[in-house]
């Protein structure tokens, strides 16, 4: 899915400028082919758009169900339903330069630690959580925002 949004802002002489904003999403960025597509269609702007990606097809329905999973005892089975998104992720990185591929394969293991921490500390068993972790959650974000390029 595309949303495109498009700003204009005015100032003082009448001079105009233009922001635009693209989301895309879901079957947009579903696996490796669609992801070009995207890319072609970013670089087809003239000016440099502000482009926000969000989660690949089926992707949010997999987090969703791996928590409903995971509430019911079935950590392990959680963690392993994710699996094959983490696989698909890494998959699509194959199209990708080498600099670009290192720093996503580095981010999707990155995500796939966490995930699998989370499950652990947040579901597991009492004697299997290192404790009370939910203090930590917010910097989860920050840091894994931080590694990017």
């Amino acid at each position: 899915m595309l949303l495109k949004l498009t700003f204009l802002r005015r100032d003082g002489d009448g001079v105009s400028s233009q922001i635009t904003v693209m989301k895309f999403g879901g079957k947009s960025v579903e696996d490796a082919q669609a992801f070009g597509q995207v890319a072609q269609i970013v670089r087809a702007h003239h000016e440099y758009p502000v482009v926000v990606v969000s989660a690949m097809s089926g992707v949010t329905d997999a987090l969703i169900a791996s928590l409903r999973i995971a509430s019911e005892g079935g950590i392990l089975k959680a963690s392993q339903s994710l699996e094959e998104h983490f696989e698909r992720h890494l998959r699509v990185t194959d199209s990708f330069a080498a600099t670009a591929r290192a720093r996503t394969q580095l981010l999707v293991e990155h995500a796939r630690h966490l995930l699998h921490e989370e499950l652990r500390d947040r579901w597991g068993p009492p004697g299997a959580r290192p404790g009370a972790r939910s203090d930590r959650s917010p910097s989860r974000g920050r840091r894994t925002a931080a590694a990017r390029p």
